[in-house]
């Protein structure tokens, strides 16, 4: 599966959890304000009536005895009334003896019963036509036109042109206090699910990727352990067949080409070994004070004797020891030489500089060859990658198993130091390292 359709499934699931979380919170947030709405709708009910009732003690004293105030029943319809019929009857009542609703008061009444019920909300009273102009505001308030509350309305006039209406300014902090745990709960969940996706994601790309190395590792092994064998098979057959008895030279050459292809497969051999190691911490570093200058001048006789390409060294050493296990830093150092030749056009420039700066000793390589893109520069020293030097070996140019930096990287961890990379594509490419000096120098 490549990645773009790994990444776009990766990218569906996610939005899908999301919007899954998105409605369930959706819809708990609905059914607690209807809730709300509910109790306050009931709440405005009983504050009318404590309101009523409370006037209707006050004026108690003055209304002649037997006098009807309110009704079982409606005039025009013979029906039995509710308690909001009741109520209403009982406001025109009232009216007789200049007994008028004080919102001021039926506001501080239904603040109170909201408060008892845990909705600490500003509210605001109003009295309203059947067209919701307002007639009278218990407070003055500039309500947004959206995060509010309102309760269904009272009628207090029994033709319907008058009605008591509340509402609940900005509810959603008392929403959100109640779905308090539930959203803390949503977002551990979905944290969780996010994190098992990804990491699932993650595998699958891993995986991907192991088998894209494996499959690169088996074209570079192939290609390049085929040659070798194949010389130290044909060499060995000539050497057997006896018909080079009389040419020594040719004998010799022979035994030469099986002798360094050997070595070409056992340095390689070595290497993977000593990665893996390095790898489980199972390698023993001895260090000592080296001379650098003879380790390098040996191995650009090496790399100049065996070059097939134009090949200029430069030196230069404001030091000439550093601390270090001899055979690794030689390695390291020989696998940086190695692919600034192959990693570059058919002439090519490496400058290698020696220098020591407070407690540490810098050994630097640089070459003008290809570069290294700066989108690569991230990967490059992981175990089999090579960033484009693989396309370029299938095409005919440098070729390997993408073990050397990580070889170089491992082993200057090893010793307590650290390679860096700079590079610039097709400008140049170079690696400082940087190894700690012994102590007892400084």
């Amino acid at each position: 599966m490549k990645e773009t359709r790994i990444k776009l499934f990766t990218v569906i699931g996610l939005v899908t959890v999301v919007l899954l979380q998105a409605s369930w919170l959706y819809n708990t947030y609905n059914l607690i304000k209807e809730n709300i709405e509910e109790k306050s709708n009931a709440l405005l009910l009983d504050a009318s009536e404590r309101e009523l009732f409370s006037r209707f003690m006050a004026i108690a004293s003055s209304i002649p005895e037997g006098t009807l105030l309110a009704f079982n029943e409606i005039n025009y319809t013979g029906e039995s009334t509710s308690k909001i019929a009741n109520l209403r009857n009982f406001q025109e009542a009232l009216l007789e003896y200049s007994s008028k609703i004080s919102l001021a008061d039926l506001d501080s009444i239904y603040s109170e019963l909201l408060k008892e019920e845990g909705i600490n909300a500003e509210s605001v009273i109003r009295i309203v036509t059947e067209n919701d102009s307002i007639i009278e505001s218990s407070k003055d308030l500039n309500l947004p036109w959206f995060g509010t509350i309102e309760n269904r309305k009272l009628p207090i006039r029994a033709d319907n042109t008058q009605f008591i209406e509340a509402i609940i300014v900005n509810p959603y902090r008392i929403i959100f206090q109640q779905m308090g745990l539930l959203l803390i709960a949503t977002v551990i969940m979905a944290v969780f699910v996010v994190s098992c996706i990804t990491y699932q994601i993650q595998i699958i790309m891993k995986q991907n990727r192991i088998a894209r190395i494996r499959e690169d590792f088996s074209n570079a092994m192939i290609h390049d352990m085929k040659s070798p064998i194949t010389s130290i098979i044909m060499s060995n057959r000539i050497l057997q067949c006896g018909g080079l008895k009389d040419d020594q030279a040719r004998i010799d050459k022979h035994f030469s080409i099986i002798h360094d292809e050997s070595q070409h497969l056992l340095a390689l051999t070595n290497k993977v070994l000593t990665i893996a190691k390095l790898e489980q911490d199972k390698i023993e570093i001895i260090k000592q004070t080296i001379e650098i200058r003879p380790v390098i001048e040996d191995l650009i006789e090496k790399f100049e004797a065996k070059a097939t390409k134009s090949v200029t060294f430069v030196t230069q050493y404001e030091t000439e020891k550093v601390h270090a296990e001899y055979e690794y830093l030689k390695e390291a150092i020989s696998n940086l030489i190695d692919n600034a030749i192959k990693y570059s056009n058919e002439s090519v420039e490496i400058r290698i500089t020696c220098t020591q700066e407070k407690k540490q000793t810098i050994i630097k390589i640089r070459d003008n060859g290809f570069g290294i893109d700066i989108k690569d520069q991230t990967k490059i020293f992981e175990k089999f990658e090579r960033a484009e030097a693989l396309g370029k070996s299938r095409k005919g140019g440098a070729t390997g198993f993408g073990l050397g930096l990580n070889y170089v990287q491992r082993v200057i961890r090893a010793h307590g130091g650290e390679v860096y990379l700079d590079s610039v594509k097709d400008q140049f490419t170079e690696f400082t390292i940087n190894m700690p000096i012994l102590i007892e120098e400084i």
